[in-house]
């Protein structure tokens, strides 16, 4: 069952985290004296650790939370992608805390995009709740110097009336 990943000390000895000016930052970090990283993911019969998401990262889509880097992997495979990026936008139908997942996608070329053959891959790679909502087309998708993605530049295109934007109608 997917939880957050902490870390402690071996000896059991609390981990003490010191934000400069900072300390409901520093107190919500070392929260129960271990180090807590803001990460989900789960641990294996076997005993391996996976990586899910950041929290804050997942959305909320017709009552399922739904992890953004789940879809990115996914739509990161397909051979007609070569970057890819999940965001959320106000859900369509109103409802608080809510959203329409964005995937904003780099073709490696746009001559050969099908639309209708990339809904399927979708359909076929993605529980029916990580569906995107919405397919952006862009150049490239804008990042910081360590490879974030930009989410205030990329959102800030979206326009679901743009040649470049598709909505899923799949049903």
């Amino acid at each position: 069952m997917p939880g957050e990943i902490v870390f402690g000390n071996i000896d059991g000895t609390p981990i003490h985290i010191e934000y400069f000016r900072n300390r409901e930052a520093s107190a919500k970090k070392g929260e129960g004296g271990l180090l807590r990283m803001g990460d989900v993911g789960y641990q294996d019969e076997a005993g391996w650790f996976y990586f899910l998401y950041r929290k804050g990262s997942s959305l909320r889509k017709n009552g399922d939370f739904i992890s953004a880097a789940l879809i990115e992997k996914e739509l990161g495979e397909h051979p007609w992608v070569s970057d890819a990026f999940v965001y959320g936008v106000p859900s369509s139908n109103g409802v608080a805390g809510e959203s329409d997942t964005v995937a904003a996608i780099v073709l490696v070329d746009d001559s050969s995009f099908d639309l209708n053959e990339f809904w399927s891959y979708c359909s076929k790679r993605l529980e029916r709740s990580h569906i995107p909502s919405y397919l952006q087309l862009v150049q490239s998708i804008p990042k910081t110097s360590s490879e974030k993605p930009l989410l205030h530049s990329i959102s800030q295109s979206f326009d679901t009336s743009a040649s470049n934007v598709f909505m899923f109608e799949g049903g």
